[in-house]
């Protein structure tokens, strides 16, 4: 089935994907389908054991199913001091 969700890039995925947010629309059944469908679609370099997630603003397992107009905010590791 065909889902249409908000995708939210933050720190150095929002730079490789070039954009800050995006609309799309994905058949993955979770939301490491989806990472895994984006991450060929951007190129991005980081697995999928070491992206965190979160819908509507709640913390989520890779392994969790994606629902129709969930927002996912997409998270690669950060680090800072």
């Amino acid at each position: 089935m065909i889902m249409k969700i908000s995708v939210i890039y933050f720190a150095g995925l929002r730079e490789k994907a070039g954009i800050a947010s995006e609309e799309i629309e994905t058949s993955g059944a979770t939301l490491g389908d989806l990472y895994e469908q984006l991450r060929e679609r951007h190129q991005f370099s980081h697995r999928l054991e070491h992206i965190k997630f979160a819908r509507q603003n709640d913390f989520c397992r890779s392994s969790e199913p994606i629902s129709q107009g969930d927002s996912i905010l997409i998270m690669p590791p950060v680090s800072g001091g």
